[in-house]
């Protein structure tokens, strides 16, 4: 079973009410929860933005590199969350890594909105809703479209990140 994350871009990367790319800093603590990710997990991005605006964001954040696709308006016909576009991505995936079955691919897929979410879960993918603008409830959510919840990305990498430390070490195996 390959492991795989994808990331929404806006409102889960990085929060800001209006967007500037002016204001918008880069974060040493975002940058060490992603280099915390084992390098074994492929990290891919799934934007409703285009592919410019996707790409100067992660320079921005100084990231970039630890992606190894962005899907974006640019290239999907369908936006999320139609299923089309989570079907593109988990066919653009399985080429990239040399995945033949989709019952060998996991993905856990961080998105603000909660409707996106409806659209991965559609396709079996595990969901972590970052929940910064609606009431936060905590960790693991009983939502039957999200299986995780978190106020902000640095959260929800943090903790998986340590539950991932803690099960690899106990049974050399992926909790997530």
């Amino acid at each position: 079973m390959v492991l795989i994350y994808v990331f929404d871009i806006d409102d889960t990367l990085y929060e800001m009410e209006t967007f500037s790319y002016d204001d918008l800093e880069f974060s040493q603590r975002l940058k060490n929860n992603i280099n915390n990710i084992p390098d074994y997990i492929p990290k891919y991005i799934l934007t409703n933005a285009g592919y410019m605006h996707a790409n100067n964001v992660l320079e921005k954040l100084n990231i970039k590199d630890d992606f190894k696709l962005i899907f974006s308006s640019t290239s999907m016909s369908k936006l999320k969350p139609h299923p089309a576009s989570y079907k593109y991505a988990i066919n653009t995936i399985m080429e990239n890594e040399k995945i033949h079955d989709s019952r060998d691919i996991n993905i856990l897929f961080f998105d603000d909105l909660f409707g996106n979410l409806v659209g991965a879960k559609y396709y079996n993918w595990r969901t972590c809703w970052i929940n910064k603008f609606k009431e936060y409830s905590g960790g693991l959510t009983k939502k039957k479209h999200a299986d995780y919840e978190f106020k902000d990305i640095n959260e929800a990498l943090e903790y998986i990140n340590k539950m991932n430390d803690k099960v690899c070490n106990f049974n050399h195996k992926q909790l997530i």
